[in-house]
């Protein structure tokens, strides 16, 4: 994973990180920033890395995604991730496990998986695990930044294993910026993906404002 020394960490973001954990973000923190929203890393180890990610707020697109993907390609056991919402978060998920070599056909293996999927919305302060083998997404359908603190736990424990090994333990069957030859949201041929998720949305929405 290449990492800068110093990016710049919107004042939303900082104010949110602080106010859920006590933490001060900085500049100087090693980190990304990308077309979807950024991270910056908190610590780092060998079978575990933490961050905190941010997506940016959702305003002339449907939404913002992240890839959806799973962790573990070919003998890998992958890793574990467990996320803390500090902000309300969604994401499209599926609990079943699947193994796959990295050259399966991607269309197959969303039709199969298209029942089981499933969006799930967490508001701040929930958590939830996401465990090697599961398909996942996260995505924000909001005009707010969207931020998640993550903890990636390697399964595998080998001299080799580290942060850039979890990056390529990563297997995208669909990505909102064309990564790893994926394809793309909008693409057709994945059905009511969007309208699935953006109705969904909107209902949970509703619920948070009335009872909470």
């Amino acid at each position: 994973m290449n990492v800068a020394t110093s990016i710049q960490i919107p004042t939303a973001v900082k104010r949110i990180v602080y106010q859920k954990t006590g933490t001060h973000l900085h500049d100087q923190l090693k980190g990304e920033v990308r077309p979807w929203g950024g991270f910056v890393l908190l610590s780092i180890e060998k079978f575990m890395d933490e961050k905190i990610i941010w997506l940016r707020p959702c305003l002339s697109e449907s939404f913002i995604a992240l890839s959806l993907q799973m962790h573990g390609i070919g003998s890998s056991e992958g890793h574990d991730e467990y996320w803390k919402a500090l902000s309300n978060i969604s994401l499209l998920y599926s609990s079943t496990k699947i193994k796959i070599n990295g050259k399966e056909d991607r269309f197959a293996f969303l039709k199969d998986l298209e029942s089981d999927l499933a969006i799930m919305h967490l508001s701040a302060g929930q958590e939830v695990k996401i465990e090697s083998g599961e398909v996942h997404a996260l995505m924000n359908l909001a005009s707010d930044y969207l931020v998640v603190q993550e903890t990636r736990i390697s399964r595998q424990r080998s001299r080799f294993i580290d942060d850039s090994y979890r990056e390529r333990d990563i297997f995208r069957f669909v990505d909102q910026f064309g990564r790893d030859n994926a394809i793309a949201y909008n693409d057709s041929r994945l059905g009511n993906f969007r309208d699935q998720i953006v109705s969904s949305y909107k209902e949970f929405r509703q619920f948070e404002m009335y009872f909470f």
